[in-house]
């Protein structure tokens, strides 16, 4: 683990999620810091398995709309030459995209910066991505209206 790295997520022998606390950085971080990053963990914990190894209908279906969302925001961002750490990969994007308001902030500038005729259909993936996220959490979603919600979001 980077010595400046608060925790990081693992899989062990068993197929497990294991997350680690780096006690060097936890002895000198703010409490803020050390909850955004176990957040942080914990969804990559949630996350990871369906991404990597989909294995029922469910994963599959998350790890679609995943794959499509930081896809599309990915290319997008970079014909802005545009780059932040939720776009390192897909792991990383939903990690990101549930933990950091600075990094939904992000995508959502990016959405409001498309082009015009794509700016619906970009917020409608984002609804979509968003929904696939509660539904892997907590089994229904979160979006029920039209896609004017997310700007609520």
């Amino acid at each position: 683990m980077e010595s400046n790295v608060a925790a990081t997520t693992f899989t062990d022998s068993a197929g497990g999620s294991v997350i680690v606390l780096n006690r060097k950085v936890l002895d000198i971080a703010s409490n803020g810091r050390i909850a955004d990053a176990i957040l942080h963990e914990v969804m990559h914990a949630l996350t990871v398995p369906a991404i990597d190894n989909p294995k029922s209908e469910s994963d599959k279906q998350f790890a679609d709309i995943n794959n499509k969302t930081y896809s599309r925001f990915n290319k997008i961002a970079r014909k802005m030459r545009l780059f932040e750490p939720i776009l390192n990969n897909e792991k990383e994007f939903v990690s990101y995209f549930t933990t950091d308001k600075n990094q939904r902030q992000f995508l959502y500038d990016i959405a409001n910066e498309a082009d015009i005729k794509d700016r619906k259909t970009i917020k409608n993936l984002l609804k979509s991505f968003i929904n696939a996220i509660s539904r892997r959490l907590v089994g229904e979603k979160v979006f029920l209206t039209n896609v004017e919600s997310i700007d609520k979001y």
